[in-house]
């Protein structure tokens, strides 16, 4: 687990980016369309407090399976 939850879009991107997570499994996962969360993760749509929260409980499940 890491020390600190992600806080900002770019945080979550570099997050996905290190463990070599795919978008496309993870917004399925959390609930959105994939370019929806690309939005997102590109900061070109808001990322909301739940949906932060959501992304990131999916996160810690996918690194641990």
């Amino acid at each position: 687990m890491l020390a600190t939850r992600p806080h900002t879009p770019a945080d979550f991107r570099a997050v996905i980016a290190f463990h070599r997570l795919r978008l496309y499994h993870l917004a399925s996962l959390v609930g959105l369309h994939p370019s929806r969360l690309s939005l997102v993760l590109n900061e070109h749509a808001p990322l909301t407090p739940e949906l932060a929260e959501r992304l990131w409980k999916v996160i810690e499940q996918e690194r641990g399976a």
